[in-house]
């Protein structure tokens, strides 16, 4: 930190100078903060791949500019992103978080709650003596199912994610029907979910994008 404002290391840190020729330290003016969300930054076009990010390649922004052409675009014209307008920040908004990221913490959230540990496995209809689930749940899924996806990042944007969590309450209210037991669970978690979606809309900024 005295570095970073002004000051310097002398060459052996272990010998201290003698008091006689100390020199009083020069006091430097402390920067003035930057909102460092507002500086432009210079951005590389990457690509998930096995879990990791890797520079995209000239087969892969081929196929970038056949599906989104605007977007390639803006890769292969340096002066319109130049021309992209940074957008004014509330500085007292809350930080900006990924999708993800706020898609994870949803998650971790809703399966700590009480009564979704019937949520947290796919159904195994042998098991649970229902043989005819199948037959009435088309598209079955679970929060056990959500959240590996999630890790594994086969999700293309939140509303995917948030798709599926709906279709875990959906299935369960269509088998077990409105008065049962487990209905009544699934519809506490449900409100928890509607919870949470409610604090998204107004406590983050959420960036959302299919490339």
């Amino acid at each position: 930190m005295l570095i970073k404002y002004g000051a310097s290391a002398p060459s052996n840190p272990k010998v201290k100078p003698p008091a006689s020729k100390a020199k009083a330290a020069t006091i430097v003016a402390p920067k003035a903060k930057v909102n460092e969300r507002l500086i432009p930054k210079e951005y590389v076009l990457q690509i998930m791949d096995n879990g990791h990010y890797r520079p995209i390649t000239d087969e892969e922004f081929d196929l970038l500019k056949q599906e989104l052409p605007d977007i390639a675009q803006l890769f292969e014209d340096e002066d319109k992103i130049e021309q992209l307008q940074i957008p004014q920040i509330d500085e007292s908004a809350p930080i900006m978080y990924h999708w993800e990221k706020v898609s994870r913490r949803m998650m971790t959230n809703l399966m700590k709650n009480a009564k979704a540990w019937i949520f947290n496995e796919p159904v195994v209809p042998e098991k649970l003596g229902i043989n005819d689930y199948f037959d009435i749940i088309k598209n079955p899924m679970d929060f056990g199912t959500i959240d590996k996806k999630l890790k594994h990042h086969e999700y293309l944007n939140m509303q995917s994610f948030l798709s599926d969590v709906e279709l875990v309450f959906e299935n369960c209210l269509n088998y077990n029907g409105e008065q049962s037991q487990v209905s009544q669970m699934c519809r506490e978690v449900q409100e928890e979910y509607n919870k949470q979606c409610e604090q998204l809309q107004v406590g983050f900024y959420i960036t959302d994008t299919d490339a």
